[in-house]
């Protein structure tokens, strides 16, 4: 079996871990990567983390988180779009610019969450030409990072911020402290929205921002095809993917 693991150029450091992994675990006849359009149409498994690019495979060839599922989660947009219309899944209230930012949408101070035309969030009271998207702030009391593998929970760590008058629970601003699903704040409801979000993107595996509000209500922030990975914690997705593509 020969496998190939593409990712962006972008998220190298974490595809590179999950690169590493297979590579050294002796299952495959070779394991080869790329985060560029030199493509060896021999491979006989394709594994995206987070690269949406065209690769000529060959007949028979299968795909792992395939290109149109890692294409809707990185068109911010579009993963918006598709989850509006999952009747499971909630997610804070949207309006795609260009169009008037109604009052609904803003919060006490007339503030509101924008993605930007190049993919950023930022907590602004206005909108610039090219942004995307606003979304009404929740009054969050809890955010997570949830992790999913094919329909099933394998990881929820909680976002800790590190300045908690920053609005934005993003790298520079929190860390990441690890739960435990079965008994964490990050309740069933919030784990199935979760597991719904990663299905109706078409994701085989997707790392999910879940937000639980004041009235312990759950709202789906974002879908990632490629989610972190480090020296310890890519073991266990190195089997997840083994037990996949060998058990079957």
């Amino acid at each position: 079996m020969r496998l190939t693991i593409a990712y962006p150029q972008k998220g190298a450091a974490t595809g590179f871990e999950l690169f590493k992994a297979l590579r050294d675990s002796g299952r495959f006849t070779w394991v080869k990567r790329t985060y560029r359009r030199d493509f060896d149409r021999n491979t006989d498994i394709l594994l995206r983390w987070g690269d949406a690019q065209e690769y000529p495979l060959k007949a028979g060839a299968k795909e792992l988180n395939v290109r149109q599922a890692v294409a809707n989660a990185s068109n911010k947009k579009v993963m918006m779009q598709i989850l509006s219309q999952c009747e499971t899944v909630r997610e804070p209230k949207v309006v795609f610019l260009p169009n008037t930012i109604s009052n609904e949408f803003k919060n006490k101070d007339g503030y509101f969450y924008v993605r930007g035309s190049n993919g950023a969030v930022r907590f602004d009271n206005r909108t610039q030409a090219g942004d995307i998207y606003v979304t009404k702030p929740v009054l969050r009391t809890h955010e997570y990072r949830v992790q999913v593998f094919n329909g099933n929970i394998i990881g929820i760590y909680e976002k800790m911020p590190e300045d908690n008058q920053q609005k934005l629970f993003k790298g520079y601003n929190c860390h990441f402290r690890k739960l435990d699903p079965a008994i964490c704040s990050c309740k069933e409801a919030g784990q199935k929205m979760a597991i719904d979000a990663v299905k109706a993107i078409g994701l085989l595996s997707g790392g999910v921002d879940v937000i639980k509000d004041e009235y312990n209500r759950y709202f789906i922030n974002e879908v990632n095809s490629a989610f972190g990975l480090n020296s310890i914690n890519v073991v266990k997705f190195k089997d997840l993917f083994i037990q996949y593509i060998f058990g079957r």
